[in-house]
């Protein structure tokens, strides 16, 4: 990890790696699984050290294992690659950063007696255009979203997405590459 530019501090007992998340900025903690004291309590304790901000806490395991165990963000394979592991840690720790960001944000409207976020509506359901055929996978991906509470609007054509781009506001865009250009 040294080498891919992430600086890396080892910590061999649980009150060493709670000093150094106290003491330093750290942005995200592997745990061997073989280690004597890793535990949901460990995790629990690394993430009181470092509060109010926010600690992605991730188990490395050499079981094949895909499930997350209780209080943890991820799982990765010892054997992992580790550009791949790079990749998973930048993505946690980018995931972090915006929902500490969400709470200050948050913090910040209440202090200053404005609406909350959800009284604005941004709590409601995603608005999501997407754009291209309908296929299967679109329709699939369509309902599981509208299950989620998101409202999706299909347009499968270019121009249909620029007149629904025009008179409605939405929080993303989905374009589908295929066989016919959208």
């Amino acid at each position: 990890m040294d080498r891919l530019g992430w600086r890396t501090i080892t910590a061999t007992h649980e009150r060493a790696a709670i000093a150094a998340i106290s003491d330093l900025q750290v942005e995200a903690v592997l745990i061997d699984a073989a280690h004597p004291a890793t535990s949901a309590d460990l995790v629990y304790d690394l993430r009181n050290a470092c509060q109010p901000r926010r600690l992605p806490v991730i188990l490395v395991a050499d079981t094949p294992a895909y499930e997350i165990p209780a209080g943890w963000d991820m799982v990765l394979s010892s054997k992992a690659h580790p550009h791949q592991i790079m990749l998973r840690l930048e993505h946690m720790v980018r995931a972090n950063v915006a929902e500490e960001e969400y709470d200050l944000r948050r913090e910040t409207f209440a202090d200053l007696k404005m609406p909350s976020l959800e009284s604005l509506g941004l709590g409601a359901g995603l608005r999501i255009l997407s754009v291209g055929d309908p296929d299967p996978a679109f329709l699939g991906l369509m309902n599981t979203l509208r299950l989620q509470g998101a409202e999706v609007t299909a347009a499968f054509s270019s121009y249909s997405a620029f007149d629904y781009l025009h008179e409605t506001e939405f929080d993303t865009v989905v374009l589908w590459g295929g066989a016919t250009p959208a």
